[in-house]
């Protein structure tokens, strides 16, 4: 976006706000959503985890006006394991209780419904090969073991 306003064009006219500003809030003031349906294991947990160590928290949680995270346990999971004391969050509010369950599961389910270019993922991971964390890679590799440049170490 350009400008102010065309960001405000895209802005839901039901009431729905947005806030602008990334901010820092502490982990013990956030609550997970009891009906969250995505699940995280330990391992993707961790896996997280090393991420946030090797690029730092780079995806703020969205939570709603009273801390209730609507996108972003498995990185709130990670950020406890990490204990850390404070999280980038960014506000929706004014969600009805339809609407904050269904952006949870519109913000995982839309972004699982994405493929890859497979050549070029080949080329990334090839290329990335010995330069990252071999833990992130190892996490960024298993998205199809078997392919050659998964199978080479």
């Amino acid at each position: 976006m350009s400008n102010s306003s065309e960001y405000a064009k895209l802005k839901p006219n039901h009431g729905i706000q947005i806030s602008r500003q990334i901010e820092l809030r502490p982990v013990a003031s956030l609550r997970p959503s009891a009906r969250n349906a995505r699940t995280h294991s330990k391992a993707q947990v961790a896996q997280i985890a090393r991420s946030i160590e090797q690029f730092g928290f780079t995806n703020p949680l969205l939570i709603d006006e009273k801390g209730g995270v609507l996108a972003g346990h498995g990185r709130l999971r990670a950020a406890n394991a990490l204990q850390l004391t404070e999280v980038p969050t960014l506000c929706v509010a004014g969600l009805s209780a339809a609407q904050r369950r269904a952006l949870m599961l519109a913000d995982n389910k839309i972004a699982e419904n994405a493929g890859w270019d497979r050549d070029l993922l080949a080329v990334e991971l090839g290329e990335l090969t010995g330069l990252l964390d071999a833990y992130v890679y190892l996490s960024l590799g298993s998205i199809d073991c078997n392919w050659p440049v998964c199978m080479s170490s």
